[in-house]
């Protein structure tokens, strides 16, 4: 975007960062005190070049939520209610377990695996599974 449009995102309260910086903390900006400055206090005219400024490579910083971890219970809790769970430690790329149709399984078998390609029916945690505290739960 340009920084006119990256400009009015700022008075709308978010942090922005221009892509020919590295990023670094003090490469995120936002408007303090009425003048657009970094976490350092900085000014946004003594980090970016006015050539910089005048492209369309400003972006909006999306801050990380820091995930929250679970045991077993938390996560079967977490599965009756419709979530998703997955694991830190699992090995297949964007998997997850959910009950279908959000009703309540009477076995383990009716719980299913999915991942970015199959769907597994059917989960046996292991006893490192059945001990873990690393489950979460998956944003849509």
């Amino acid at each position: 975007m340009l920084f006119e449009e990256a400009l009015k995102e700022m008075r709308n309260g978010k942090k922005v960062y221009h892509k020919c910086l590295i990023m670094k903390k003090d490469d995120i900006f936002e408007i303090k005190d009425g003048s657009i400055k970094n976490q350092d206090g900085e000014y946004l005219g003594d980090k970016v070049s006015s050539s910089c400024m005048l492209t369309d490579s400003w972006h909006i910083y999306e801050e990380k939520k820091e995930t929250e971890y679970f045991d077993i219970g938390e996560a079967i809790k977490r599965l009756k209610q419709g979530k998703k769970i997955s694991h830190k430690y699992w090995r297949f790329p964007g998997g997850y377990i959910i009950i279908p149709n959000f009703s309540l399984p009477t076995s383990l078998h009716q719980i299913i695996i999915r991942d970015d390609h199959y769907i597994y029916e059917g989960w046996e945690p292991t006893s490192n599974d059945l001990l873990s505290e690393e489950y979460y739960e998956v944003e849509e």
